[in-house]
């Protein structure tokens, strides 16, 4: 492959080596036009490259054609300068377009950043559901071969009916709590001791608590209870709901997501059991009517990476006594 490249690059290195600056100038213009002009600027150096990358293969091939054609005597074609011109008008012409688009942003004052900063909810302990969801990670008893019994369960796989009876029973008293905080108005997790790096060891607890939820619901329905199957689907929708709606982080929006679609499948296998009656899958008709939206919780999680990423910016340059982004919150308002 080495060999070829030089065949094919054979008498244009400083051609090439003048294209790429020019690359690489119109890409640096693209930056400085507050990285919208490399919107324009890329795709246009990626045309660019394909066609240069063409031409060279197509002037070694008639290179190789030449030579063949003058051992056999043959005539060589004359060569189609068409392609050439278009390239060259169409190149120019974007370029041009990033010229103008960097001056003409040079004026433009940069965004409110005020905007971009999520506010924090407070509200009392009684009435924020992290409150429950704390002592429910409290009272979670779940050992690691547990842990894979319940994955193995929620897959379809074959368990002991009573040892899934036995799991359950030992985390009543969790998904108890888990249930109360469903109760609660909003779930506002504490506040970061260090923005640089924000830490949520929850999240993964929760998981384990809505798989047992999901558990319970496979566990009822197998039994015939499907009302109680029922408002334990409603209780996975309303937990995964409740995650993602107002996350701090985009894991822990993510993570809501995640638990969401848990309470979804548990919903699609009880709505396809021929056995469940109308009346069940009717409240959670209800239920789906009345979640969302979705795009909020990302939007605000957007908003807090962007705090996190300024956040960083500030520290790096602090060190340097350089500061800058004075008019952006190291926190939430």
């Amino acid at each position: 492959s080495l060999k070829r490249s030089w065949q094919i690059t054979r008498g244009n290195v400083w051609n090439l080596f003048i294209f790429y600056l020019i690359v690489l100038g119109i890409n640096i213009l693209g930056v400085l036009c507050l990285g919208i002009g490399l919107f324009a600027s890329i795709p246009t150096s990626m045309i660019a490259l394909a066609f240069v990358y063409r031409r060279l293969l197509g002037e070694s091939k008639r290179e190789t054609d030449k030579q063949a054609g003058s051992y056999y005597g043959l005539e060589e074609k004359p060569a189609d300068k068409n392609g050439k011109t278009r390239f060259g008008f169409f190149f120019f012409l974007f370029s041009g377009c990033i010229i103008a688009l960097f001056y003409l942003a040079s004026d433009i004052l940069p965004p409110e950043t005020q905007d971009l900063i999520p506010e924090r909810y407070e509200i009392s302990a009684e009435e924020n559901a992290y409150t429950y969801l704390d002592m429910a990670i409290d009272s979670l008893n779940l050992t690691e071969d547990e842990r894979i019994i319940i994955r193995e369960y929620l897959k379809g796989e074959t368990v002991e009916k009573d040892v899934i009876a036995g799991i359950l029973e030992r985390n009543a008293e969790s998904l108890g709590l888990a249930r109360q905080a469903l109760l609660c108005d909003a779930l506002v997790v504490p506040k970061f001791t260090h923005m640089l790096a924000p830490h949520q060891p929850y999240l993964d607890p929760w998981r384990h608590i809505v798989r047992l939820m999901r558990a319970e619901s496979i566990y009822e329905r197998q039994d015939g209870n499907y009302s109680k199957a029922a408002d334990m689907c409603i209780d996975l929708l309303y937990f995964g709901n409740m995650v993602q709606e107002e996350p701090e982080t985009l894991i822990q929006y993510l993570v809501g997501i995640a638990l969401l679609e848990i309470g979804l499948e548990e919903m699609r296998e009880l709505v396809r059991d021929p056995h469940a009656p109308d009346k069940e899958l009717a409240k959670i008709e209800e239920v789906l009517a009345d979640m969302g939206p979705y795009d909020s919780g990302l939007v605000r999680a957007m908003k807090a990476e962007y705090v996190f990423s300024v956040n960083w910016i500030d520290y790096l340059l602090d060190r340097r006594n350089q500061p800058v982004f004075s008019n952006i919150s190291r926190g939430y308002n």
